[in-house]
């Protein structure tokens, strides 16, 4: 049987001036798809549309779009601009792993993964975007973050693959990889046994990063994970506000224990990535300040600031409904860096209310002389010049951008 696998993109629409300096990823479930189906003899071709390749003029027995992406908006993303062009008999939408890939290495083949890219902020490590790769060390998460939907993305519970398979899917000569996992560094003895197996296989010659919580890291583990290579973690903060972060299921630490684990963490030579959130139902613009002083305070080597949506089927979106919010979305409005990005608004403040704080903080977190003088000492001066672009919002009353996606 002939198949296709097709990842669509919107990547200028959905970053606008953005697009730049964010990573283009492998895509790392097609890739695990092309294990299972030539496992079962199939004849495989695979079209990446985000590093602007076609679908060809043929005929396949079945076509599978997998409209995976950073942000559950790439779930929602048309399959029309792509159909015209497609000849297959059965076309199917992949927005749920179709597999438990607990036991699934990635295939490369057909892929061209010299084309991929890092981030801006982790090549600062390397000095080189490209290439990049990507690697699972288990599905789903163990938590359940109530403005998540994660676990539907998933078949399985919350798994972890044995380790020998996953040291096996480094690949030689491509040192900038990210760890695909929803968690990667957990609290568990098993991280401490992944992490020795990845030094004393390739000591730190990869340059890793990944996800991990504030209540996980230790200065043993920072160490040991620092041994294996990886340089930045991402950990999600969400808010400034303990009270808030416990209403949503993001666990009891206090800022506290998010100022010590950042300390801990940049002690070890790991950069920290910090995720922050504006816009939870009680959030108010005080809380949301606080939010932002948190994230000045602990001043991470990056910051990502993202606004709460009402994702399908979500605690917060049956929070916000309860509240009398409006809870719809188009395609586009549910793309972070969309122009048309729509975030879900709060008991007390307006969706317009919530962007406009959370793209004034992008701005001035990065540019603030604090944190230009934090990045040129660890990664010298040019790497202070990449995070500072600007958004277009139709929630501001902006002209449209144009682009070619």
């Amino acid at each position: 049987m002939d198949v296709i696998l097709i990842r669509p993109s919107a990547r200028e629409k959905n970053y606008q001036t953005l697009e730049p300096i964010s990573a283009i990823e492998p895509p790392h479930w097609i890739a695990c798809r092309q294990t299972e189906l030539l496992d079962q003899s199939h004849t495989i071709t695979i079209v990446d549309m985000q590093i602007g390749q076609e679908v060809p003029h043929c005929h396949y027995n079945r076509a599978e779009i997998w409209a995976t992406g950073s942000h559950p908006s790439a779930w929602y993303q048309a399959k029309a601009a792509i159909l015209p062009n497609l000849d297959a008999s059965a076309v199917t939408t992949i927005t749920k792993l179709p597999s438990d890939y607990t036991t699934v290495s990635p295939c490369w083949t057909n892929i061209p993964i010299h084309q991929y890219r890092a981030h801006n902020w982790h090549s600062w490590s390397s000095g080189t975007r490209s290439p990049y790769q990507t690697i699972h060390t288990s599905l789903s998460c163990p938590y359940n973050c109530k403005f998540c939907t994660i676990h539907e993305f998933y078949p399985t519970h919350y798994k972890v693959r044995p380790i020998p398979d996953v040291v096996g899917d480094f690949l030689p000569g491509i040192r900038n990889v990210k760890i695909m996992d929803e968690l990667f560094i957990t609290k568990s003895s098993r991280t401490f046994k992944l992490l020795s197996a990845i030094t004393s296989t390739y000591s730190d010659y990869y340059n890793i990063w990944g996800y991990t919580r504030i209540d996980a890291i230790t200065p043993a583990i920072a160490k040991a994970a620092k041994a294996a290579g990886v340089n930045w973690l991402c950990v999600g903060i969400e808010s400034g506000v303990q009270s808030i972060r416990e209403r949503n299921g993001k666990g009891s630490f206090t800022n506290t224990d998010v100022k010590t684990t950042v300390s801990t963490l940049k002690d070890a030579g790991i950069s920290v990535l910090a995720n922050f959130m504006f816009g939870f139902l009680n959030d108010t613009q005080a809380t949301m300040q606080a939010t932002l002083d948190l994230a000045n305070t602990i001043n991470a080597e990056y910051t990502n600031f993202y606004c709460v949506v009402p994702y399908p089927n979500s605690e917060v979106a049956k929070q916000a409904a309860s509240a009398g919010l409006n809870t719809s979305r188009t395609p586009s409005q549910w793309a972070q860096y969309s122009y048309d990005f729509k975030p879900m608004g709060t008991l007390h403040l307006t969706p317009t209310e919530v962007l406009r704080f959370r793209d004034t903080a992008y701005s001035t977190r990065h540019n603030s002389p604090t944190y230009q003088r934090l990045i040129a000492a660890v990664y010298g001066p040019t790497a202070t010049t990449e995070p500072t672009s600007t958004l277009k919002r139709r929630l501001f009353g902006d002209a449209e951008p144009t682009c070619n996606d």
